[in-house]
């Protein structure tokens, strides 16, 4: 068991961006991730089913400070640009079997 410090990475977005983020996970080295489907309202207004009934996704990551700075840049630089998003971290204490990216 090991305790540290870590950030906890929260990445919301549109459903279609799924294959952009799974890449960028494997290319920046995130290897765990959960992912969940939302709806709510947001700066570009309420998220209304597409044609196959695809809610946003969100992303949720527990990393070390060096990799959440990473992941937030990439937001900012690639998936930004592309589709409706938005990534914060927050500060946490975690507890994992294995040490952190």
């Amino acid at each position: 068991m090991l305790t540290g410090k870590a950030k906890v990475v929260t990445i919301i977005t549109a459903y279609e961006a799924q294959d952009l983020v799974a890449g960028a996970f494997l290319n920046l080295g995130v290897k765990r991730y959960s992912s969940l489907h939302v709806d709510g309202l947001g700066a570009h207004g309420r998220k209304h089913n597409g044609l196959s009934g695809n809610k946003n996704l969100e992303y949720v990551i527990l990393a070390s400070p060096a990799l959440a700075e990473q992941v937030l840049a990439w937001v900012d630089l690639q998936l930004l640009p592309r589709y409706p998003s938005v990534a914060y971290s927050t500060d946490a204490v975690a507890v994992t079997a294995e040490p952190l990216s």
